[in-house]
């Protein structure tokens, strides 16, 4: 009986990732069985983050590590120079800005809502895992992206993560704040939120975890204009376009 548990537990391979969409990508991808783990408590910003001694021992040592582009966990640069001096094998992804959106990085570091940096990652991921001695499948890049066209709605954002995303589809995106989420609002965006119309092409798109203040939202919101409840980050166990997916259904596209 111990010898039949020692054995389904060295063919269960094992990655930590520091985001939960990383580890639905492991999942997707792999053809074995796969234990993800994502530590990282469901109620945090991801961004602002810091963890502890005992969350930083757990990066440290993981047998396999995933990581976002830096520009989305900032507090993950110790974690990464500590892996790379003791050779430890670790995947951090790549954020694909695109050259219109100079200044961005922070945006197209959340991989799993851009098609192009989703796929670019997509065979990143497949490489480290195979290197690794993991199974794959020869499944291509769940691409979420939908066929581009324009809306005539605005876009009130709680931050500007999908700001360059919803821009292909408006020419009329406002966000609140930057990828420094602890930041005020701007007098610049609180005077165009003061100018949007009364309309329901108005939708404000609020983010779980990043707090805006309720004020702001009773002074400025307008009774036609709609508001929906966006998690960006979402949860283990989801598919890989399943945010994206979420977004487009919310906004109605």
């Amino acid at each position: 009986m111990l010898i039949l548990l020692f054995s389904s537990l060295i063919l269960h391979a094992q990655i930590t990732c520091t985001h939960p969409q990383l580890c639905n990508m492991a999942s997707e991808l792999a053809a074995q069985k796969l234990e993800v783990n994502s530590p990282l408590p469901s109620n945090v910003d991801p961004h602002h983050f810091e963890p502890n001694l005992g969350l930083i021992k757990k990066f440290n040592e993981a047998k396999l590590l995933l990581t976002p582009p830096i520009a989305l966990q900032p507090w993950l640069k110790n974690v990464l120079r500590y892996r790379a001096k003791k050779g430890k094998p670790t995947l951090t992804f790549k954020s694909l800005a695109l050259s219109k959106d100079k200044g961005m990085d922070a945006a197209y570091a959340h991989v799993w809502m851009y098609p192009e940096s989703l796929c670019f990652n997509w065979g990143g991921l497949r490489a480290f895992m195979v290197e690794n001695k993991l199974k794959v499948k020869e499944d291509d890049c769940p691409n979420p992206g939908a066929p581009l066209k324009s809306v005539n709605k605005t876009f009130v954002l709680t931050h500007d993560a999908l700001l360059p995303l919803l821009k292909r589809y408006s020419s009329n995106v406002i966000a609140l704040k930057t990828s420094d989420h602890h930041a005020q609002v701007l007098p610049s965006t609180l005077k165009k939120l003061a100018q949007l119309e009364n309309s329901a092409n108005v939708i404000w798109i609020l983010e779980k975890n990043i707090a805006i203040p309720d004020q702001m939202i009773k002074r400025f919101k307008k009774d036609k204009q709609g508001l929906k409840i966006f998690d960006l980050d979402g949860t283990i166990g989801e598919k890989t376009n399943a945010r994206f997916l979420d977004l487009m259904k919310k906004i109605e596209l």
